[in-house]
């Protein structure tokens, strides 16, 4: 397990690599969230409410230089998350967030908080910084 500093968290929704470090941001750990600063690392993440896990990353940039875009991308499974509320399926979600500061981690996770989220299969989550894909992992969700 892996101790975290403090940071910058955005909630929202990942087996696979690190592209390049050259790009803008360096991957720092990946898996379960045990705590707001503690992750377990695994590719495996079962299905069940309460769970978080995604990545913690580091956004590299250039001293001077205005801070770099960065957007999270979340892909589901094909079969998609579909809201009973809303009727509405999801094959992914895409959001910009604020982790510019160079010795900090940004933390992006994906919490289980409803049943129909509990889809197995494959979720990936993309980094882009400044519309480059900087970071790509994936989970594998499995059920309990």
């Amino acid at each position: 397990m892996r101790r975290l500093l403090p940071t910058v968290s955005a909630l929202i929704c990942a087996c696979g690599t690190s592209t390049a470090t050259a790009i803008g941001a360096d991957l720092v750990a990946k898996g379960i969230y045990r705590s707001s600063t503690s992750i377990q690392e695994t590719a495996t993440i079962p299905a069940v409410l309460g769970t978080s896990f995604g990545v913690a990353f580091r956004v590299n940039r250039t001293p001077g230089l205005r801070p770099p875009s960065t957007t999270v991308t979340w892909r589901f499974p094909a079969a998609g998350l579909s809201n009973p509320n809303t009727k509405r399926t999801s094959h992914r979600v895409s959001y910009e967030c604020n982790c510019v500061i160079e010795e900090m981690v940004c933390k992006i996770r994906w919490r289980f908080d409803h049943p129909w989220e509990l889809v197995p299969g494959v979720w990936e989550v993309e980094i882009a910084v400044d519309h480059r894909t900087a970071i790509k992992e994936s989970f594998t969700v499995v059920g309990p």
